[in-house]
């Protein structure tokens, strides 16, 4: 029986069989080489693929929050309607339509900081004009440093009300006339909450008809009436006490009625479950060097 291989002396020689040997082994080579090499490309793909799966995740739920973070609160008295006016502050100078008759106001980070000056002996106020009758105002609001901010609507004919905010609460009154003694300053409702120094936090005021609503989420809000507030709205005011707070992301909409409201808020006044506090309010302004108002 003859042997196989290169045993095999009768069909081949041994140098024969070395020489095939030899002449098979770039062969072999190429295939292990091709074989690790598709491997290789195969472990690129998969690791490119897991990568970019785990980037476009990423990115998802970098859109998502961002998405939620831009979500504007839905209105809880009233419907909201056209825009009237938007602004973020987003320039590096304040847009000319805000009026800054006192304090020091600039933009910072992109929003706008404000600040009272001492030579002034009166609180630091900035304004802008509108025209509206029934309104939803949205704002966001950063405490860093001052004792209290205030929000302010005013008519033609001078002071509605306003909401005046403080690190431990909130209230929103009727503001007095300027002109009829009678017509004095009245507080409607008061809410505690706990601002922390430099965290944001969004507030909608809404006025329809003689009722003002001014709100944080469902727990904390402040609600009242006045036959002032059906005047027609002519000015908001951003007004603050002591350095600093920031103002960013106002808006201002059209409002109408909600004839859900009456439903929700009985449902909402059983879940102001804050403890009272006193009211948030102080003067109206500071006097001036000569004393007066």
């Amino acid at each position: 029986m003859q042997s196989l291989g290169c045993h095999a002396t009768s069909a081949r020689t041994r140098r024969e069989c070395i020489r095939d040997q030899q002449c098979n082994e770039p062969q072999r080579v190429f295939a292990h080489l091709t074989t690790r090499f598709t491997f290789g490309v195969s472990f690129i793909k998969t690791f490119i693929k897991t990568v970019g799966f785990f980037l476009l995740l990423l990115a998802d739920c970098a859109t998502a929050n961002e998405n939620e973070a831009n979500i504007e609160p839905s209105p809880l008295m009233t419907r909201k309607g056209q825009l009237i006016f938007s602004e973020d502050f987003a320039g590096a100078d304040i847009d000319k339509k805000w009026v800054r008759p006192k304090g020091n106001w600039s933009i910072v980070a992109g929003a706008l900081q404000g600040g009272e000056r001492k030579e002034d002996h009166y609180s630091g106020s900035c304004k802008v004009d509108f025209e509206a009758h029934d309104v939803i105002v949205q704002f966001d609001l950063l405490f860093n440093g001052a004792s209290k901010a205030n929000f302010a609507i005013d008519s033609p004919k001078g002071h509605i009300g306003r909401l005046t905010i403080a690190p431990n609460g909130f209230t929103v009154q009727k503001d007095a006339s300027s002109t009829d003694e009678s017509d004095g300053r009245r507080v409607l409702d008061t809410s505690a909450f706990d601002f922390q120094a430099g965290q944001w936090y969004s507030m909608t005021v809404e006025i329809c008809g003689e009722e003002i609503l001014a709100w944080i989420d469902d727990r904390h809000f402040v609600v009242g009436s006045d036959p002032k507030f059906k005047r027609e709205k002519s000015r908001i005011a951003f007004g603050v006490h002591g350095e600093f707070i920031r103002i960013d992301n106002v808006k201002a909409y059209v409002a109408t009625s909600n004839p859900d409201w009456p439903a929700t808020k009985s449902r909402h006044a059983k879940q102001h479950a804050d403890p009272p506090i006193p009211p948030v309010i102080g003067p109206d302004h500071y006097k001036n060097a000569k004393g007066k108002k």
